[in-house]
């Protein structure tokens, strides 16, 4: 059902931007993007930035899920999350992500921590905090990275807590799982960095 509803999502994303795009007159959507030469052999155009990082991205991807499922990681889906999110283009650009998401992501776990303890917030309480929070995750995403990751991960948490998990036991296992995925994002540039990097004349 999870899957099926993300699907949904994505193609009314999709359909969405689609029809902005001809409302808007936008004829060539992708004249923004890197244009790679057709006549660069093959070989070498897998070596420019974007599948430089395409690489990257699925190599992180596929070694996170690969430790959290033989590790058993308690609710391990959040570390190759947070790998993806947290990898960008360029390694400054991770790394500035990965700082705000891993910082505000304990900050946020904290907080929750301490409202859980001095609140012993019961299904009311837990359902206005969901909806705190998740309004203060839509009004930060583009405003502040690390504000943003605070909020979220307090959503989780008392979003997970209202369903019945053991609220602290959630924070726990964000704060490990994000960190580890972080870690990992950074990580990524190490091995790839060269045998990716285009050769200079």
């Amino acid at each position: 059902m999870r899957a099926e509803l993300v699907l949904g999502g994505g193609a009314l994303q999709i359909f969405t931007v689609i029809s902005l795009w001809h409302l808007e007159g936008v004829s060539d959507a992708g004249a923004a993007q890197e244009q790679v030469p057709e006549a660069l052999p093959f070989f070498h155009r897998m070596k420019t930035p974007s599948w430089s990082y395409v690489w990257r991205a699925a190599l992180t991807l596929a070694v996170a899920t690969a430790i959290y499922r033989w590790g058993s990681l308690a609710n391990g889906y959040w570390f190759p999350m947070t790998a993806l999110i947290v990898l960008r283009s360029d390694f400054c650009q991770t790394l500035v992500r990965g700082i705000a998401r891993t910082l505000g992501t304990l900050a946020g776990a904290a907080l929750a921590t301490l409202l859980v303890a001095g609140l012993r917030p019961g299904a009311m309480s837990l359902a206005v905090l969901v909806l705190i929070f998740a309004w203060g995750s839509y009004a930060l995403l583009n405003v502040n990275y690390a504000a943003y990751a605070v909020c979220i991960t307090s959503y989780v948490v008392f979003l997970l807590g209202f369903a019945g998990l053991p609220t602290l036991a959630v924070v726990e296992h964000r704060s490990l799982n994000t960190v580890l995925g972080g870690a990992l994002a950074l990580l990524a540039y190490l091995p790839l960095e060269r045998s990716l990097r285009p050769h200079q004349p």
